[in-house]
């Protein structure tokens, strides 16, 4: 098992190595001339050059790689916003935990419920609950995520005046949107439980349980549901770095100052720091993520643990051999 976790650990790594390069190289072809944006049209010439080279943007493309990935990954220094001029990794600090808690209180209500109405709905297999989940569900993945918070903001907000639209006052401003982002994810798992549920419900072993007399909740929560909890996993986890990567749109519409709104605006102003610094920082925690969800797998399913063990006791046994 640990030489399976040292081994995506590495790869993990490497996947976050190569988000940067990708992300630099990207942010280095792309056109235009951030000088001219940050000293505007009238600009002389001599005032350019003077500030692509304080900037570091006239050398050439291998010195500015080698001395951006020296700075971030050796110094971890991201550098400083060239509108803001304050510290990249100093503004990720400070954004990071709103954005995660965000996305984290949105996947957290999107497994409570999603889960249970999937299982519900797979329970009651062409019933009424089955019918209204898969109705549900086929509704709010249609629906844009964006439309969905607009109609909050002019129901809760402009019309109700309960729930404040923007900003990060107090818990009320999280309220919105975590229901705005989690509707979507609710359906979409709570499809993705019933598929997975309906595989197993009429398996061998369920089948023993129900005839050993064992309470259809425990055959439900005990039997049924761990066995076709794994690719459910791994939907909850793509469905946490989605709501983590792709809060720009969200964070916009609510003017929630987390990472997707310090990136949004550095896309428009073409701050080529903080945007570098988002990337890496959204690719990290991706990767890390999954590696997490990888590992949960071997204490949901303990034959998954035991084959981590045999392919790590296979490769020791080979080398003393050799």
């Amino acid at each position: 098992m640990l030489r399976y976790v040292l081994q995506r650990l590495l790869m993990t790594i490497f996947v976050i190595i190569a988000a940067a390069i990708l992300i630099f190289t990207v942010m280095y072809f792309v056109p235009g001339d951030p000088a001219k944006i940050i000293l505007g049209p009238e600009a002389t010439a001599a005032d350019l050059a003077d500030v692509r080279h304080q900037l570091g943007i006239d050398r050439p493309f291998l010195v500015q790689l080698g001395s951006f990935m020296y700075n971030t990954f050796i110094k971890f220094d991201m550098g400083t916003s060239w509108f803001r001029n304050t510290s990249v990794f100093g503004g990720m600090l400070e954004r990071i935990p709103r954005t995660f808690l965000l996305g984290f209180l949105s996947i957290v209500l999107t497994s409570l419920v999603g889960i249970p109405m999937g299982v519900n709905a797979a329970t009651h297999h062409r019933k009424w609950q089955d019918k209204g989940v898969i109705s549900f569900a086929m509704v709010f993945m249609s629906v844009p995520e964006f439309w969905v918070a607009l109609l909050f903001i002019i129901f809760f907000s402009l019309r109700l005046n309960i729930l404040p639209s923007f900003g990060i006052g107090s818990w009320k401003n999280y309220v919105l949107p975590i229901l705005s982002g989690a509707l979507a994810g609710i359906g979409g798992i709570a499809r993705y439980t019933r598929s997975c549920v309906l595989e197993v419900v009429h398996a061998d072993y369920i089948t023993t349980a129900r005839a050993k007399g064992v309470m259809e909740r425990k055959v439900i929560y005990q039997h049924m549901l761990p066995n076709a909890l794994i690719p459910v996993l791994t939907n909850v986890g793509t469905s946490f770095t989605r709501c983590i990567g792709g809060t720009i749109v969200m964070e916009k519409i609510f003017s929630f100052p987390g990472v997707g709104l310090y990136l949004s605006d550095a896309i428009a102003s073409r701050d080529y720091p903080v945007i570098r610094g988002c990337v890496i920082v959204i690719a990290a925690f991706t990767a890390i993520l999954m590696l997490l969800v990888d590992l949960s797998y071997g204490y949901v399913d303990p034959r998954i643990k035991a084959q981590y063990v045999k392919q790590s006791t296979k490769k020791g046994k080979i080398k003393n051999v050799a």
